[in-house]
């Protein structure tokens, strides 16, 4: 499994939120499990051409422009998971057929490995 996660889900595990304990948990259970756990280039380095080209192919106007280079890089890497805590990015990535988690919210639901 490949697990995607957004600027969103980062954060968190950097500022205590209500929702860090939950996603703490859920990126301890994905490792044990041995998956790929990775985010867009937005969290480290420079973007590539391919990035912005199926960004701008994907999602011309539905989404912003950051939550379409999260998923377009989601899409690059084969990612079966996207974690975010975004309305509008989830939605995306379901349509994409993405799996999606948003951990310590009304709406997130609970991983089954």
């Amino acid at each position: 499994m490949r697990g995607c996660f957004d600027s969103s889900a980062l954060i968190k595990r950097v500022i205590t939120e209500v929702e860090s304990p939950a996603l703490v948990n859920v990126v301890r259970d994905l490792h044990a499990h041995g998956a790929a756990l990775q985010t867009s280039v937005l969290g480290a380095v420079e973007i590539s051409d391919p990035v912005i080209t199926l960004a701008r192919r994907l999602f011309p106007t539905s989404i912003r422009s950051l939550d379409a280079i999260h998923l377009a890089s989601a899409v690059l890497i084969s990612a079966d998971l996207v974690v975010a805590y975004d309305r509008r990015l989830l939605t995306a990535a379901s349509e994409l057929g993405l799996r999606t988690l948003s951990l310590g919210t009304e709406s997130g639901q609970e991983l089954g490995l």
